[in-house]
């Protein structure tokens, strides 16, 4: 956005002084840090619940392929 408005106000004639269009962009737009919506201790405890998830998603799926071998081994007896 910033690069399309330098490049309008350039074209409005403004060529001659670029330096002072510059720094009117420059001086157009607040810089101010963004709040974040979620905190880090939360971001962190969210990660954590979602890696147990996982690993108990994970044993339940190696459990399973391990009984079906179990039975499958069985079945060719």
């Amino acid at each position: 956005m910033l690069t399309e408005t330098a490049v309008i106000k350039l074209k409005e004639g403004a060529r001659e002084d670029f330096p002072a269009v510059a720094d009117e962009l420059v001086s157009g737009f607040d810089a101010r840090r963004r709040v974040s919506g979620i905190r880090v201790e939360e971001k962190v405890r969210k990660w954590r619940e979602t890696v147990e998830k996982k690993e108990a998603l994970l044993v339940k799926s190696r459990n399973r392929v391990a009984l079906m071998r179990v039975v499958d081994d069985f079945l060719s007896f």
